[in-house]
């Protein structure tokens, strides 16, 4: 229970071998020679499966179960030399050991030191020795101790091994389990309730083997008459079900959480944390594609899909299933349509922080997932996360949002890894360098001040310098600084003969032209403030 299992645990009870090494593999029989196929934890361990047992020994591992031994306080389990055979009888007990770790689970995961004497009294009844209230030590957690208990002491779990009227079935609540070693050379019947823990043995002086007497014929019958016997003045009482612990109904086959495509729902024990959710992992739907016959992928046209429901315990029984003749589930992925293939990251070479829209492609056949992740530098040692799981494939699209406001300035690295069903994954990386920019001098339109009437430069008409009917020569006018060339000197023209009033008359006689009379001219504005230059 310790590691994970419950009493809804499914294993198999199907011939199986295990590696030993050098040497030849380890197959091990149940004692009635016949295998149930896929049960529960609590229907294997009820009925003294030796199969599953073995195969749990394998799963946790030699050192986990020579610590919980060592725990209840069996010491005689000490050689280096155990294999797996170890929870079928490969290794030497005494009674009391196995006895006393029985009491820890009638204690409720607690363990006390066992006392061969509790009391020395004399001829006359006077006490001269007695044994203290013995101290109790936690080896388990309660809850544990009261699933195993519930286990031990189901009698409808047990009888499809031993009948529903087998010796281990009191007339008051009990805890039993037997146990026969190969052979047949140990005879072993284990019990308790919440007051009184029984061990017996059966077997011969000269470990000779007996004539295929099992525990439960054996020794399970002086078990039965003894506790009888003992408890018979004692009113009946039950194991006490501690906090944390909680009813589900669940798949009879699974253990796992209860849907509609499984069988009859069972109402099973479970720690709190540890109920089952989600759906069964033995009962369910699989999209097939019709003309391949194989598992749909993404490029499969919806028209050629179609959802079929299978019993499936995992790729590794499927030899036994085909024995069975029970219909296996396809296991490889159509060949016929094949989605393309893309991974990868479109970046530019250098941003400035902020919030960062990551683009890219995550296309692989039988996608499953995808992530994005990023690190420091161009090869980071350390990766963060900067999405969860992704389950929707993205072809030349937006990958992500990666928030870098709070990054500093550097190269960073961007991870892609998309994932397919079967666990392969692709990846792709790009580096990148975060920037700050410096700000620059920009030209932001800006409201253009209202210049000042006296700072205005008008273009006004200005009088037009003519030749005046004056009896002198009419001036040569100067040279503009406006025009690197000559001005043209202007001709003389005839004039009029002075009269008291000197009133220009017009004339119709083409007159040079005039030199140009320099004005003011307005020039385009430098963003710096500029003067307007004649």
């Amino acid at each position: 229970m310790e590691r994970g299992f419950s009493p809804a645990t499914m294993l198999m009870d199907v011939k199986q071998e295990f590696p030993d090494g050098l040497n030849p593999p380890y197959v091990p029989h149940n004692y009635d020679e016949k295998e149930y196929g896929p049960i529960s934890l609590r229907t294997a361990l009820a009925c003294s499966r030796n199969i599953p047992a073995v195969w749990t020994l394998n799963r946790i591992g030699l050192p986990a179960l020579l610590e919980v031994t060592h725990r209840l306080g069996i010491e005689s389990l000490n050689r280096p030399d155990y294999g797996l055979s170890l929870t079928l009888g490969g290794g030497d007990v005494t009674l009391l050991e196995l006895s006393a770790a029985y009491a820890a689970l009638a204690n409720g995961g607690y363990r006390v030191e066992p006392h061969a004497i509790l009391r020395i009294e004399d001829q006359e009844g006077n006490v001269i020795a007695e044994a203290g209230e013995p101290e109790r030590s936690p080896v388990m957690d309660p809850r544990h101790a009261y699933l195993l208990t519930h286990i031990l002491s189901d009698n409808e779990a047990r009888t499809r091994a031993f009948g529903p009227d087998s010796a281990l079935r009191l007339s008051f609540p009990a805890a039993a389990k037997t146990g026969t070693t190969d052979n047949y050379r140990d005879s072993w019947t284990m019990g308790y309730t919440p007051h009184l823990v029984t061990g017996v043995w059966v077997g011969n002086s000269d470990n000779s083997p007996m004539d295929r007497l099992p525990g439960a014929r054996g020794a399970g019958f002086i078990w039965h008459d003894f506790m009888e016997r003992a408890l018979s003045s004692s009113p009946p009482e039950d194991f006490t079900r501690p906090d944390g612990i909680v009813e589900v109904a669940v798949c009879p086959i699974s253990g796992g959480a209860h849907t509609e495509l499984c069988p009859e729902a069972k109402v099973e024990l479970f720690l709190e944390e540890d109920a089952p959710q989600g759906e069964c992992p033995v009962h369910r739907r699989v999209k097939i594609c019709r003309e391949s016959g194989k598992l749909a992928n993404e490029a499969c046209p919806a028209g050629n899909i179609e959802e079929r429901v299978y019993v499936d315990y995992g790729a590794e029984w499927d030899a036994w299933m085909q024995e069975q003749g029970l219909p296996i589930p396809p296991r490889e992925t159509c060949p016929l349509h094949v989605a393309p293939t893309s991974v990868r990251i479109s970046m530019p070479a250098q941003l400035e922080p902020g919030l960062i829209e990551v683009h890219g492609s995550a296309q692989i056949p039988d996608f499953s997932h995808y992530v994005v992740e990023f690190g420091w530098g161009s090869n980071p040692a350390q990766w963060q996360p900067i999405t969860l799981q992704q389950a929707l494939p993205v072809g030349d699209g937006l990958l992500c949002y990666w928030d870098a406001t709070h990054l500093e300035e550097g190269t960073y690295t961007l991870r892609l890894t998309v994932w397919s069903r079967q666990d392969v994954a692709m990846q792709a990386q790009t580096s990148l360098q975060i920037r700050r920019v410096a700000a620059t001098a920009t030209a932001f339109p800006t409201e253009t001040p209202t210049p000042s009437p006296s700072a205005t430069a008008t273009v006004l008409p200005t009088e037009t310098s003519t030749a005046t009917a004056l009896p002198s020569e009419t001036p040569t006018p100067s040279p503009t600084a406006a025009l690197p060339t000559e001005t043209p000197t202007a001709q003389p023209t005839a004039t009029v003969p002075p009269t008291e009033t000197p009133t220009p008359l017009p004339t119709q006689e083409t007159l040079p032209t005039p030199t140009t009379t320099p004005t003011a001219t307005l020039q385009p504005t430098s963003p710096s403030g500029g003067k307007l230059l004649s």
